[in-house]
């Protein structure tokens, strides 16, 4: 017999101990005992819950108090996958009598999950009599849990990511079962993974994701906003709040320091929510429109702004609308605060996007100015940073030459700029970058700095840049989706990268061959244009 594979049955047990010739005793299949831990052999589990009783044991109950951890005295065979020594005491040959009868032979019977599966992975569980079966026949998902607290699933069909019968970390139709630090189940591999989008939290926990962590916010601080609701709200997805101030009342009585804002598009396409929103105080907050929905917050009667600021910030704007804001930025990140700005238009505004002294990550969004003196994204400030993806920044107003004024100015080395579009409206003097540390690759610009893959507009056929206006690259001022010009001008100059988003503004999936620099990949086979 393999020793590392050593079987002890209740019925032999009891024909050893009626001989009195062991010291081994008969252990139940117990999900408590070291054995069926999650480690190598159990030693692992022992190691760290019992330090002084390092070694998982066959001949120790769990019932005896430490989950059959032992100490290094105990005799070889005990040893959980550790073969005795030959001519040993505790050896696969001893003076008890097995159970057939033959003297000088012990057949230790005790099925061990990790055992059975490192030998077939189709039969990873044990049934009560020791038998090592498929998962599906020994429980199911509270086999596998039994057995591996880390791969509860059990798959009930052979697919790409293993046979059925086997245990896996997650399935298709049990997502929940992944928490903590890995809260999302890949169905592809069948494995427990981090966020990297907010519509993953969404779709399983009904939260958002702390993209910084890869975990999905707390589920008991999500309070939903609808602006068409006609009753008073609790903040649930039943009976949203009215307001966004609302949500963000009930996050301070809550004393919530991480909390998702689910907020809702408006019926009416010419409504929107008028208020300023300020996050502050070391609170992670996230603002997420549901998929299909986009709300819009218009400051042009309140004069409001999106402020963020403070160290231990982080703040996340996923999928609304920020326009006509008359005396700011639309949104202003500083004071070391963390901003996280993905498929959002930021348009019309005092200047668009202001990074002070803080970090913002950019992607799949649109951020336009019109006034003649302020940039459409500005970074300044000692450490501030800013990691721009797959954006479309534009100064969509008549800039007068030798003015200051473009679509992206940055202070400092910390600002880098991949598969987007930076632009400026007026003919005339080049002037839509004004970034001289920053680093741009395969972006469409006027006067990039060289780096590769980067499209000068300039040379775009038909187009002459000291004359003609950017805006024929684009539906129109106030919506800068590409034209079919711009389709065919963008097409093809984005290189992803790992972690690059799959999808642009609208949903519209980004695919090889069919990718477009800037926020917006046209679809012809979807249903926006």
């Amino acid at each position: 017999m393999n020793p590392i594979f050593l079987r002890l049955s209740c019925l032999s047990c009891i024909a050893m101990l009626a001989a009195a010739a062991s010291s081994i005793t008969c252990l139940a299949i117990d999900p408590n005992h070291c054995a069926h831990r999650s480690g190598t052999r159990g030693h692992a589990y022992c190691q760290e819950r019992y330090p002084e009783l390092p070694l998982c044991s066959r001949c120790d109950a769990a019932a005896d108090g430490h989950d059959g951890c032992t100490d290094a005295e105990r005799d070889p065979v005990c040893f959980v996958g550790v073969p005795a020594p030959s001519g040993s005491s505790g050896s696969e040959e001893s003076s008890a009598t097995g159970t057939d009868g033959a003297s000088g032979t012990t057949n230790v019977d005790l099925c061990i999950p990790a055992e059975c599966e490192a030998q077939d992975a189709t039969r990873p569980s044990c049934t009560a009599v020791g038998d090592c079966v498929p998962c599906g026949e020994a429980g199911g998902d509270a086999a596998c849990e039994a057995a591996d607290p880390s791969r509860p699933a059990c798959r009930v069909v052979d697919d790409d990511a293993g046979p059925a019968g086997s245990c896996a970390h997650c399935t298709e139709a049990d997502t929940g079962a992944c928490v903590g630090g890995a809260p999302i189940c890949d169905v592809q591999t069948q494995t427990c993974m981090r966020c990297t989008e907010h519509s993953q939290c969404l779709q399983a926990w009904g939260s958002a994701c702390h993209i910084e962590s890869g975990e999905c916010l707390p589920t008991q601080a999500v309070w939903h906003v609808d602006g068409d609701a006609v009753a008073v709200g609790d903040g649930t997805a039943e009976k949203p709040f009215g307001t966004i101030a609302d949500a963000m009342m009930a996050m301070d009585t809550a004393g919530a320091t991480r909390a998702t804002i689910v907020l809702h598009g408006l019926d009416d396409e010419d409504d929107a929510y008028d208020e300023s929103v300020a996050i502050d105080g070391a609170r992670v907050l996230a603002i997420v429109a549901p998929e299909g929905e986009r709300p819009v917050l218009d400051f042009g009667r309140s004069g409001g702004i999106v402020s963020i600021s403070g160290a231990g910030t982080v703040a996340y704007l996923h999928g609304s609308t920020l326009r006509n804001g008359t005396v700011d930025a639309g949104v202003r990140v500083e004071s070391s605060a963390h901003a996280h700005v993905d498929r959002c238009e930021i348009v019309d505004n005092h200047g668009g996007l202001a990074v002070d002294g803080a970090r913002l990550v950019l992607r799949n969004s649109i951020v336009t100015t019109r006034v003649a003196d302020t940039s459409a994204v500005v970074v300044t400030g000692t450490e501030a940073t800013a990691d721009i993806v797959y954006s479309t920044l534009a100064h969509t107003g008549t800039v007068p030459l030798g003015s200051s004024a473009n679509a992206l100015h940055c202070v400092g080395d910390s600002t880098s700029v991949r598969n987007s579009v930076v632009l400026s409206r007026s003919g005339g003097e080049p002037n839509g970058w004004d970034c001289p540390g920053g680093t741009s690759l395969h972006t469409v610009g006027e006067n990039l700095p060289a780096g590769e893959g980067n499209y000068f507009i300039c040379e775009a056929p038909g187009f002459d840049c000291m004359a003609d206006e950017i805006l024929m690259f684009f539906q129109n001022a106030a919506d800068l989706r590409l034209s079919p010009q711009g389709t065919t001008t963008f097409s093809g100059i984005p290189k992803a990268e790992q972690g690059d988003p799959r999808e642009d503004i609208d949903g519209n999936p980004r695919a090889e061959g069919h990718d477009f620099a800037g926020a917006h990949a046209p679809c012809p086979r979807c249903s926006s244009p």
